[in-house]
């Protein structure tokens, strides 16, 4: 009963509320007031028209869609009706559980809500609560905030120190350096540097004969401000190649390899030959000559060395007991 009175009251409301279809006053012109003859006229009395016709369609819309809604309902009276039994009394209590659950939302949708004088003063209570842990938080973010700019600032510190570390340490590097560099230079200044090509060349004055050498001393072939030990054989007077050769007791061909023998097995402490002299190159290989411009420091080693070469470098520097020691 509920429910037609619903549906019944509804359709009344809206019927209420719709103009009536026949007064053409309600859209603004009528029949009776429109000069068919004039244009503006007659353009607002067809779409007055309209408008009402469109009304009209969305009123019956509306029926349809009430009427589908009521058939819907008469038919599952219908189904309803023909249930009998325990089916009827669980449909039943179907339908006054859901009833009652209306009633019960409707009841809860109307009820004024109410804050009992304990819950609000808890909400007091964690509202201060809340705005002292706000308080205790910005604290600890500024704390926070103050540790890291601390630890940037030591991170700023450890890197200096790391540099002046890096400083000190170059400089002790350098400074070591410097140490090697000059007691080298004060043992060049001590020792005494003797070249065995001045020994055989007529226009030295001093006595530079192997047999001379102090322990003391260091002894080349030849530096790199001379010619090459077969350069020099080709450019020496030959009184001097003769009085070489008789000296080291070998031919002019053999007079590299004899000066090269010569100076590992003197006594002198240290005994350079340079590698033009083992590879046996002629004056093509100087590497400088003093005093003069353009060509110096051009020569370079072009070829790889061979390992008969290495073999020959480490017998001769073993028999005269000029070899590293071995580890």
């Amino acid at each position: 009963m509920k429910f037609w009175n619903r549906l019944f009251r509804r359709r009344k409301k809206k019927k209420e509320e719709l103009p009536d279809e026949a007064d053409g006053a309600a859209y603004g012109f009528t029949e009776h007031e429109t000069d068919l003859e004039d244009e503006q006229q007659r353009t607002g009395y067809v779409e007055s028209l309209l408008t009402q016709i469109a009304d009209a369609q969305k009123q019956i819309s509306e029926c349809e869609a009430e009427y589908a809604m009521v058939d819907l309902y008469l038919k599952d009276m219908e189904l309803i009706d023909y249930i009998s039994g325990e089916d009827r009394e669980k449909l039943e209590d179907c339908a006054k559980a859901v009833h009652l659950l209306e009633e019960d939302k409707s009841r809860y949708e109307k009820k004024k809500r109410h804050m009992s004088d304990a819950d609000y003063a808890k909400m007091e209570r964690l509202s201060e609560d809340a705005h002292d842990s706000l308080t205790r938080l910005q604290e600890a973010e500024q704390y926070q905030e103050a540790i890291r700019n601390d630890l940037s600032r030591l991170e700023n510190e450890k890197q200096a120190c790391l540099f002046r570390r890096q400083e000190a340490k170059t400089a002790m590097e350098n400074l070591r350096g410097m140490a090697v560099i000059t007691t080298a230079a004060v043992f060049f200044c001590i020792v005494i540097l003797l070249i065995m090509q001045f020994a055989f060349d007529s226009r030295e004055s001093g006595n530079y004969l192997p047999h001379t050498y102090p322990r003391n001393s260091v002894v080349y072939t030849g530096t790199h401000d001379n010619v090459t030990t077969e350069g020099w054989r080709a450019t020496a007077s030959p009184e001097d190649v003769h009085y070489a050769c008789r000296y080291l007791r070998c031919t002019p061909k053999d007079l590299t390899e004899a000066m090269i023998a010569a100076c590992l097995s003197c006594v002198s402490d240290m005994a350079i030959i340079p590698m033009a002299d083992w590879l046996h190159l002629g004056a093509e290989a100087r590497i400088n000559t003093p005093s003069t411009q353009g060509s110096n420091w051009q020569w370079r080693l072009t070829t790889p060395l061979t390992s008969l070469l290495a073999d020959h470098i480490a017998d001769l520097t073993t028999l005269y007991d000029r070899a590293p020691a071995a580890e």
